[in-house]
């Protein structure tokens, strides 16, 4: 099976903790029967997080012990229509595909995010509730809480 891993899953990954045992659990991305992927897209944002947070070599060298474990996917052009597709459902303006929910305004990594999901037919593994009215139309959702509680 393919699991395409949010920002947030990855970063809660590295904490080893309730969502670590959940995701291992119930999902296994990592185990050899299926396929864990990440966007691009995570990695800028992971970089930006270890700056911001100033991790030390310990922290950077456990993030890159689980990427090692992840097929990182580029933007390609199939991946640039399904942003459009996501971006304008998510607005509720999309030509074709009726709503069903109110208009959610998505961070452009999220879309990138979602988009690049959606194209590969993965389940995307999250803690991000932004990314649930997806779910009927573009993604196959894995929405996970911590200490239930989800991230906006």
């Amino acid at each position: 099976m393919k699991f395409f891993l949010d920002t947030s899953a990855i970063f809660h990954y590295l904490k080893a903790k309730s969502v670590y045992a959940r995701i291992e659990k119930e999902l296994s991305p990592f185990d050899t029967r299926n396929t864990a992927l990440i966007s691009i897209v995570t990695l800028g944002e992971l970089e930006s997080l270890a700056v911001r947070c100033e991790w030390d070599t310990n922290k950077k060298n456990q993030l890159q012990d689980l990427l090692s474990k992840c097929k990182v996917v580029a933007i390609s052009a199939d991946i640039i229509d399904r942003y459009a597709e996501v971006d304008a459902y998510s607005q509720g303006l999309h030509a074709s595909i009726e709503s069903d929910s109110d208009p959610t305004f998505m961070g452009k990594n999220d879309l990138w995010i979602a988009a690049t999901a959606s194209t590969l037919g993965a389940t995307l593994i999250t803690i991000d509730k932004d990314f649930s009215h997806l779910e009927n139309h573009f993604l196959d959702l894995k929405l996970l809480s911590v200490r239930g509680k989800f991230l906006n």
